[in-house]
């Protein structure tokens, strides 16, 4: 179970428990490049329990989560990087397209909308913002 942001943010963190984590964290990219991405969720796993306000750690694990099909997971963690960072349009836009694969487009818009008032110019919010209406309009007309 993922704790609550006001309880990580209080955690002190050590300067070996840093030197650690980026270790993991590394370690975990160099799986990734490797495409190795249960091995990767592993690293931001012991990156995350040294330092657990690291949102690139939530970010990145989300996102090889979702590419091992684990898409209610990789939203668990996409919501944690979001709420330590809640202003970088790439965790809105990632979490969206992981509810796009859940089809969920209504919530996927959402998160694409956020990306957008953050980013502008973000061509891929633009498109899977534009695929997800799309979806949802099918929706409409099936029901």
């Amino acid at each position: 179970m993922v704790q609550k942001i006001t309880e990580l943010e209080k955690v002190p963190i050590q300067q070996s428990e840093v030197d650690e984590a980026n270790h993991f964290f590394e370690k975990a990219f160099n799986f990734e490049k490797e495409k190795k991405y249960a091995e990767a969720v592993a690293c931001y796993d012991k990156v995350i329990k040294l330092v657990p306000i690291h949102h690139l750690a939530w970010y990145n694990k989300a996102g090889d989560l979702a590419r091992l099909d684990k898409y209610e997971e990789a939203i668990t963690c996409y919501n944690v990087a979001i709420k330590l960072y809640p202003t970088n349009g790439s965790f809105w836009t990632n979490k969206g397209l992981v509810l796009l694969l859940q089809r969920e487009y209504a919530e996927a818009v959402a998160c694409f909308d956020v990306s957008l008032r953050l980013d502008p110019l973000n061509k891929t919010a633009k498109k899977y913002r534009t695929s997800a209406k799309e979806k949802q309009g099918e929706i409409i007309c099936l029901t």
